[in-house]
């Protein structure tokens, strides 16, 4: 007969071992047996949003997080919301991550997460915050200003958009210009300021645009729709043959300087008409030209440096004419009562070209004479000068030099002609003085003679020559005359 010493299973936990007693027949002391438990995970590693962030957008948010070292996790239970710690468990699954959807303004919210395995949950599981943002508060609708809504006959050249700041909502920090040929139009053009160049448009064509203001709450309702069309346009063709040509320098002794401008006329064709007149632009200006009727003007350049013009041939249909005249720049134009279907327009692509408006380069000349200390003439007038001096000349000028001093009798060269300087000169005159004779004799004769005390080495009688102005003194001495 086999006895039932025990009929159940008690299992005793210690540590990660579990010790169980196995029913067996009779007592055996080796009915204690072990079994190694699965360990649990470590917790997790959170990673966004940053413990205490701020400013988190109240349209969502994504929570996320790694597994930490050791054990692999099957899955995590994520606990969230404004309690702390967070009460709610709002998924349980391997993701590692959780979308939580629409969040209140200005709130704080708790999240952590617990891995798990066979083993159990882990323990020590993190607690982190963020804060979201303020409530949302995007701009309110732009009121569109130009141009008026159905405008026809603009230019195609571009036109300006603009718009007003919305009356409310939040301050745009940018706006949505949606801009083009199709209605509603598509293309979308992002803007910081209140307008928009459209640059170059097509001829006789309706363009539409709106403007949504936007921050980064988002952004705000749209404008009401606007439209306008563009006008056909004849255009003349390009003025040429630029005077002073493009690049070209323009020497000037004093600013300001008047400048005389002047181009040719473009072909005419059957789709270029003549220009009715010229618009001038000066400087890099775009705005405000002079006006002028022929191929050419006079422009008072008030500094030296470079300087750009810019002709822009325009063709005008005066269209009906009127009775009373009016004057532009002294031509009689008869009233013309404007009609947006005329064809009128600017050269397309006018050039810019420019000068630079220099002082006139100098150069030197330098008058020498021997003998020296000779006195200098400039076109017959003393200037007051002598020899040696180095006068200075602007570029293109003429003079004519000439030199004179007491006791000279004749120069070499006679005179020295400059002409249209464009570089250094130097001219040495060479003197030829006036001389005198001293016709030295004596009773007896053959005596020595001496100047100034020095035996001459010639006897008398002897003719000696001075130059005008020179000093001498003459002895004379013979041997057995006593005086």
């Amino acid at each position: 007969t086999k006895s039932i010493v025990a009929t159940s299973l008690y299992t005793l936990i210690a540590g990660n071992v579990s010790m169980a007693y196995i029913p067996t027949y009779g007592w055996n002391p080796a009915g204690w047996i072990t079994h190694a438990a699965t360990p649990v995970p470590n917790p997790a590693v959170l990673v966004a949003p940053l413990d205490g962030a701020t400013g988190i957008n109240a349209a969502g948010t994504n929570l996320e997080w790694t597994a930490g070292a050791g054990p692999v996790p099957t899955g995590y239970k994520v606990y969230f919301g404004t309690d702390n710690p967070p009460l709610t468990q709002v998924q349980d699954n391997a993701n590692t991550t959780y979308p939580t959807g629409a969040l209140l303004p200005a709130t704080t919210y708790y999240w952590k997460v617990v891995p798990y395995n066979g083993g159990g949950d882990a323990v020590g599981a993190s607690v982190w915050s963020f804060t979201t943002a303020a409530a949302l508060n995007p701009p309110g609708p732009v009121t569109l200003s130009s141009p008026a809504d159905m405008s026809p006959g603009l230019g195609y050249a571009g036109q300006t958009l603009s718009w007003n700041l919305p009356a409310s909502g939040g301050t745009p920090t940018g706006y949505k210009v949606y801009f083009g040929t199709d209605n509603p139009p598509l293309t979308m053009y992002d803007q910081t300021g209140t307008s928009f160049a459209t640059g170059a448009l097509a001829q006789n064509t309706t363009y539409y645009w709106y403007v949504k203001a936007y921050n980064l709450d988002g952004d705000g309702p749209a404008s009401p729709q606007w439209s306008f069309t563009t006008r056909s346009e004849l255009n003349p063709n390009l003025a040429t043959n630029p005077n002073p040509a493009d690049g070209a320098t323009i020497y000037t002794a004093a600013v300001p300087h008047l400048v005389t401008l002047t181009w040719s006329a473009g072909a005419v064709d059957a789709t270029h008409p003549a220009a009715t007149y010229y618009k001038i632009y000066y400087d890099g200006a775009t705005t405000n030209p002079m006006i002028v009727y022929s191929e050419g003007v006079t422009w008072q350049v008030m500094t030296y440096g470079v300087h750009t013009w810019k002709v822009v041939p325009f063709y005008e249909d005066l269209g009906t004419r009127g009775q009373n005249p009016t004057v532009r720049e002294g031509r009689a134009l008869p009233v013309r009562i404007v009609n947006t279907q005329d064809l009128r327009g600017d050269a397309i692509g006018a050039a810019t070209w420019s000068f630079t408006l220099a002082p006139l380069p100098t150069y030197t000349v330098n008058v020498t004479s021997n003998p020296s200390d000779a006195d200098i003439y400039i076109g017959g007038v003393d200037s007051g000068y002598n020899t040696p001096h180095v006068f200075t000349l602007n570029q293109g000028d003429d003079a004519t030099y000439t030199v004179g001093k007491t006791g000279v009798a004749s120069w070499s060269p006679v005179d020295y002609v400059v002409n249209d300087i464009a570089a250094n000169a130097s001219v040495n005159f060479v003197g030829t003085w006036q001389t005198y004779t001293v016709n030295v004799i004596s009773e007896p004769t053959n005596a020595d003679i001496y100047v100034d005390g020095v035996d001459s080495g010639f006897n008398t009688p002897h003719v000696f020559t001075l130059n005008q102005g020179d000093d001498a003194t003459y002895t004379v001495g013979k041997t057995g005359v006593a005086s």
